[in-house]
């Protein structure tokens, strides 16, 4: 079983465990990450279809002059 944190993928974590944020868990799927630039923005899109939940998440950054 694992647990699937949004921006990172899903971590192994057994049933019934507690998250603990300051353990270092093992990732077993990252997702497909992807990463578009120009002159003044960067666009961040994280995939993850596997699980329950599949999400597309993207942020983008633009810099102002």
């Amino acid at each position: 079983m694992g647990l699937k944190l949004i921006g990172i993928g899903i971590l192994e974590k057994k049933e019934g465990e507690l998250y603990a944020f300051e353990y270092p868990y093992k990732i077993i799927d990252t997702g497909n990450w992807s990463v578009k630039h120009n002159g003044t923005m960067v666009e961040f899109s994280h995939e993850l279809t596997n699980g329950t939940y599949p999400y597309f998440y993207t942020k983008t950054i633009e810099f102002l002059p």
